[in-house]
């Protein structure tokens, strides 16, 4: 399986780096999310595939930087991935 997304790094409280897909983002409540695939070097983590991780997205004022916070609201999470499933419906396959 070949994937063409944006490729990030992220690094955890513990200084851990992760890599992730950008598969999209989407608006919900006046809030951005980023909706990110775990990835392993360059290739998709066989024991996660198809789970994505949902970030909310914080612009940080004059720089060209943003940071990812956690969303806690199970709630929240599924709003927004219905979201993310309506906007790229004809992008991804989802099951």
């Amino acid at each position: 399986m070949e994937h063409n997304e944006d490729l990030i790094y992220l690094t955890d409280e513990n200084g851990n780096d992760s890599g992730f897909a950008l598969l999209g983002t989407v608006e919900h409540q006046s809030k951005e999310y980023a909706v990110l695939l775990p990835v392993e070097g360059a290739e998709l983590e066989s024991s996660e595939e198809g789970e994505v991780v949902i970030l909310q997205v914080e612009r940080i004022p004059g720089e060209e930087c943003e940071n990812l916070i956690t969303v806690d609201s199970q709630e929240e999470l599924d709003q927004v991935f219905a979201l993310f499933c309506e906007k790229y419906r004809d992008e991804y396959q989802f099951t």
